[in-house]
């Protein structure tokens, strides 16, 4: 319900922000609320989120405003997957134009930038290494 709940309220804004990332980002919250370490999974139909999952995950991400939170888990979850998507050309644009100290990156995504670290391509690596030193800060 919570999924729907979302795409109702907030599909609209997060489309405009990421055209077709909503349900990717819909259920990153949904497992991150439950505690799953998979990114992109699909919840089980049958889990229920509490009052109370819903809330820590608010405290625990100092979340005021929902909205917002989920503008910048929008770009997360788009910088994720470019990075996944093996085209090079794509990915260093997004590492040059993405502000990484907007972000509070997934596991994923970190491990994504540093396997871009051990790549051939000079530009790639620098632009992951770039992208790492000005979100270090």
């Amino acid at each position: 319900r919570l999924m729907k709940q979302m795409s109702l309220r907030f599909g609209r804004s997060v489309n405009e922000r990421g055209p077709g990332h909503s349900e990717a980002v819909f259920r990153t919250v949904v497992n991150q609320m439950l505690d799953k370490s998979e990114t992109f999974a699909a919840p089980n139909a049958q889990e229920v989120i509490t009052i109370c999952q819903f809330a820590n995950y608010l405290t625990r991400h100092n979340i005021s405003d929902f909205g917002d939170h989920l503008a910048q888990l929008t770009n997360e979850v788009m910088l994720l997957q470019t990075l996944q998507s093996s085209q090079p050309e794509k990915t260093l644009e997004t590492l040059e134009e993405q502000p990484a100290q907007n972000l509070q990156p997934f596991e994923e995504t970190l491990k994504a930038i540093a396997f871009l670290l051990l790549e051939t391509n000079s530009d790639l690596v620098q632009a992951a290494t770039s992208f790492l030193a000005t979100a270090s800060t």
